[in-house]
């Protein structure tokens, strides 16, 4: 994966990893939140339908006040037990009044208003009206009598159908003078339960999907609609807990079905169970997550695109630079125009085109090493032009003036003679020899020095036995004692001495020649330096003659050889001799 794509999709994840644990915290929120606002909204419905609730009852009991204190029905029930018209009138007034006190919705709820009177045999004036035996069986009947319970109710069968009824009852007392508080019957008023829950819960349209549980005091399922009794027992049982514990209104999430509520309310001695679905829980929490994804990602789509805007300049230099880098490989030298910023790319970019000027000016600088290095080969291949026929013209010549006893001319082919198989051996290329054996061939050319001053010229070899098997370019030494001898003692007419030295010191080899000759300024060692080394601005005035190649030529030989690991230093002064000094790695010839 490039680099670009990581970063921005290093980017991305930084930015999307933050934005996820933020919509699943705000998720989690909003959930608790629209699920305290449906509890809020299901707590104030639950009310309402307990205000309903409790209106209803409250209806029933003032009608059964209002019936137990009526005077027409204590006039029926004390009338004398002569049927005449005016009791007859009397029971018809009365089942007008009857009539009339009920409403709409109360006569869709009573099934049955009955008055059983406390007389042996009252007239049945009214289908209202009946007879105390009817009634002595009921298990609430003497409670009524004893304790003159001005209400009370229970629970039981409609007489004739399977319905479940709540019957209100209460004791009926004379309020007339000399017979105040007399017992005249009993009022019953039977209560259609379905009926009755029907006008006080479901009379809202909103409410629709309510589900309603009413259970006894002894937890037996009165009403249900539509909670179904399969889910009865559950519902009881939390009822029974929220008793136990002591708990007012409870609001508990109740299995899969939905939002339960159980009041702590009673009428009647009933138990309310309210039961709320899903739905409207699960269509807000769903336009919340809707809410919440749209945001994420439209989040994500404007990160990913700021990612896109703010990372563009940093891909497109890092493009530029990795451009570069291939273009270099590919072998095009030449710099293009440079990164601009102050930041890490720049500073790499710059440090890059550093290394590229450098690279081109090593090649070609080795480039022209080498070309210089053939020119020195082409000249050591002309140098041996008939070598064989040299070496055997000196040994002729050798032959006769060792017949005519002339020494010196045998001495000078011999040690000639020396030095031209010296140059037989080499192959022209620069090749390493030992530091003995060019030490060797020095001492040929120093002889026939001594010869040619007539014992005006010594030398001296100062070599430590552990760098004679160092290996040195051939030729290394030759050329600096030649440079030695003509410059050194041209038109010098004093003792000529010079000397030869080599030592070991810290893994490298350090050779001097020392001449005690007419020497030079500083001027002239730094021009000589400077042409040496190739410096185009300090070589201007010096007399640039094949003299002086001998020096630039082992120079170049030395760069060609060891690279940057050798030394070349020049030190001198007028009349008293120069010194030329080589230190290079130390390795023993094998």
């Amino acid at each position: 994966m490039k680099i670009y794509h990581k970063i921005i999709l290093y980017s991305l994840t930084i930015m999307i990893l933050p934005l996820t644990i933020l919509s699943v915290l705000f998720f989690t929120q909003a959930q608790r939140i629209v699920e305290g606002e449906l509890i809020a909204t299901y707590d104030k419905m639950v009310k309402q339908n307990l205000n309903n609730i409790t209106h209803r009852a409250s209806y029933h009991l003032d009608l059964m006040e209002r019936l137990a204190s009526n005077k027409l029905l204590h006039d029926v029930l004390t009338h004398a037990e002569v049927i005449d018209s005016a009791y007859l009138d009397l029971g018809s007034k009365l089942t007008q009044q009857i009539d009339s006190l009920v409403n709409k919705d109360a006569k869709e709820e009573i099934h049955l208003i009955s008055a059983y009177s406390s007389r042996p045999k009252p007239p049945l004036v009214s289908h209202y009206i009946g007879f105390l035996d009817e009634i002595m069986g009921e298990t609430w009947f003497e409670d009524i009598l004893r304790t003159n319970h001005t209400r009370d109710c229970v629970l039981t069968k409609t007489r004739g159908l399977r319905k479940e009824c709540i019957s209100i009852v209460s004791p009926i007392f004379s309020f007339e003078k000399g017979s105040f508080l007399e017992p005249l019957g009993i009022l019953e008023i039977d209560i259609l339960l379905s009926a009755f829950f029907h006008n006080a819960l479901l009379d809202r349209k909103e409410e629709a999907e309510t589900g309603i549980c009413v259970f006894s005091s002894d937890g037996k399922l009165l009403f249900s609609q539509p909670c179904g009794s399969h889910d009865a027992d559950s519902i009881w049982n939390l009822i029974s807990s929220q008793q136990a514990t002591g708990n007012s209104n409870h609001v508990i999430r109740f299995q899969k079905s939905g939002f339960l509520v159980l009041p702590a309310f009673q009428e009647f001695e009933f138990r309310y169970a309210f039961l709320f679905p899903l739905k409207e829980f699960r269509r807000k929490i769903t336009d919340v997550s809707a809410i919440i994804l749209v945001s994420f990602v439209a989040l994500v789509v404007l990160f990913s695109l700021l990612t896109l805007m703010l990372t563009k300049p940093y891909t497109n230099r890092i493009r530029t630079l990795i451009g570069k880098i291939q273009s270099i490989q590919n072998g095009h030298l030449k710099i293009r125009s440079a990164i601009q910023g102050n930041d890490e790319i720049s500073i790499i970019d710059r440090h890059f085109n550093e290394m590229v000027v450098r690279l081109r000016e090593l090649i070609n600088k080795n480039y022209e090493q080498k070309l210089e290095m053939r020119d020195a080969q082409l000249r050591a291949l002309q140098a041996q032009i008939n070598p064989h026929f040299l070496y055997n013209t000196l040994e002729m010549i050798n032959s006769i003036a060792s017949v005519h006893d002339c020494e010196d001319i045998c001495i000078i082919c011999e040690r000639l003679g020396k030095i031209l198989r010296y140059n037989l051996i080499s192959d022209g290329t620069g090749s390493l020899t030992s530091l003995r054996d060019e030490v060797e061939n020095v001492r040929s050319f120093l002889i026939l020095q001594e010869l040619r001053y007539h014992g005006g010229f010594s030398a001296q070899c100062d070599i430590a036995y552990e760098a004679l098997d160092v290996k040195v370019p051939r030729f290394i030494l030759q050329p600096i004692v030649e440079n030695a001898v003509k410059h050194g003692f041209e038109e010098f007419f004093s003792e000529r001495s010079l000397r030869i030295s080599a030592h070991l010191e810290n893994g490298k080899m350090a050779m001097s020649v020392t001449d005690n000759g007419k020497g030079m300024t500083e001027k002239q060692v730094k021009e000589l330096s400077a042409f040496i080394a190739e410096e185009e601005g300090e070589r201007q005035n010096i007399n640039l003659t094949r003299e002086h190649i001998g020096l630039k030529n082992v120079r170049a030989r030395l760069q060609y050889t060891y690279g940057e690991k050798y030394t070349l230093s020049i030190k001198s002064k007028p009349h008293e001799g120069t010194e030329v000094t080589i230190v290079l790695p130390a390795e023993t010839a094998k």
